[in-house]
């Protein structure tokens, strides 16, 4: 344990040295040329300790760089040495003087301001405005990315929203409506919770997929694991004290596990985990809306995300099961061609879409 603490300790002690130079290259040359600035960004993706230090010197900088910027105190009185009237002397007394020391003195300040001005415009640019608390939102096909404040990302999915709530002892996460995906820093101390519905997703640091459409949720993993927790325990997660139970199940890369959105006061049954490909379950971050076996009902109401169209879905064909994949901006042709692989038949009314069972049609044409 004391040889691992030795490690991390000097694993760290590396970064801030890293990051100090770094922070003295970038500080002082407003113009860093383009390789350089590649090399310090892949330096800050190589380990979460790397831009922990960068972040905290930035910190420690903005918090006390108008001090170096203070007025020296007066120079002493220079005293009258007979050279000339007291009048004259009084005259110059009077005019302004400004030393050859406080001109470099001035002139070093203004090439300071003039760094933290270009350092400044440099963080706004890499790293932008990160959260702990807030609502967001997209609209229809759009993707959206947040930055929080403990190092965390999200990729937010078209017509989702979401809230975030952190204190010092959890990071909370409400997804309302759509998807997310979740790239969790570690933090040991705090538990990463993310509510949907009557359930809790739980980790300490990973990666992980939620979907919320209509009354199911769907958690996919990337990597490491969480622990999905039914209303029963959802207090107990809250607070980061996730249990094992029969209202809870681990789930790890490449499983993907669906609830519904009643109370998880029944176990949570072994069908309801399965082993998926974990890239194509998150290509949607890249436009493609990827299926297997999924019954038109959510298959619509997730591609309905992504488009203008009105699109409904009869009883007698919401249970049919459509496999394939869908690029978000050719949702508007697939549906016309769905017929051709379902057996299903498409009404229009202008941008308002039908989707029946082939007989069912059938029998209200005759």
């Amino acid at each position: 344990m004391k040889e691992s603490q030795s490690r991390k300790d000097m694993g760290m002690a590396a970064a801030a040295r890293e990051a100090s130079e770094w922070f003295v290259t970038i500080q002082s040359n407003q113009d860093l040329p383009p390789e350089r600035l590649q090399d310090w960004l892949r330096w800050l993706e190589a380990s979460p300790d790397n831009k922990q230090a960068f972040e905290q010197i930035a910190r420690i900088w903005h918090g006390t760089n108008a001090s170096v910027v203070a007025q020296p105190a007066d120079e002493g009185e220079e005293d009258y040495d007979d050279s000339m009237s007291v009048s004259e002397w009084k005259a110059r007394k009077q005019r302004p003087v400004v030393s050859t020391h406080r001109r470099h003195y001035f002139a070093a300040a203004a090439a300071v301001l003039l760094s933290v001005l270009a350092l400044l415009t440099l963080w706004a640019r890499f790293f932008p405005g990160s959260y702990s608390e807030g609502t967001f939102a997209t609209r229809t096909g759009e993707h959206r990315e947040l930055q929080l404040a403990d190092g965390s990302h999200i990729t937010l999915g078209g017509a989702s929203r979401l809230t975030v709530n952190f204190s010092s002892t959890a990071r909370d996460i409400r997804l309302d409506a759509g998807e997310a995906f979740f790239s969790v820093a570690k933090d040991p101390t705090r538990t990463f919770n993310v509510h949907a519905m009557q359930g809790v997703i739980s980790a300490v640091g990973t990666a992980f997929n939620v979907q919320a459409i209509e009354n199911r949720v769907t958690v996919t993993v990337t990597e490491g694991t969480v622990r999905v927790v039914g209303n029963d325990a959802g207090s107990a997660a809250t607070e980061g004290m996730v249990t094992a139970s029969a209202h809870s199940k681990n789930v790890t890369r490449g499983q993907e596990l669906t609830y519904r959105a009643v109370p998880l006061l029944a176990p949570i049954a072994e069908e309801e985990l399965k082993q998926v490909d974990p890239a194509a379950s998150v290509r949607w971050r890249e436009g493609w809306l990827m299926y297997h076996n999924e019954p038109l009902r959510y298959v619509l109401a997730d591609v309905g995300r992504y488009t203008d169209l009105k699109i409904e879905v009869s009883s007698d064909a919401a249970a049919m099961q459509f496999s394939g994949a869908i690029y978000k901006d050719r949702i508007a042709e697939w549906i016309v061609a769905l017929p051709e692989v379902a057996a299903v038949a498409v009404e229009r009314q202008g941008d308002h879409l039908t989707i029946r069972s082939r007989t069912t049609a059938s029998t209200l044409q005759q």
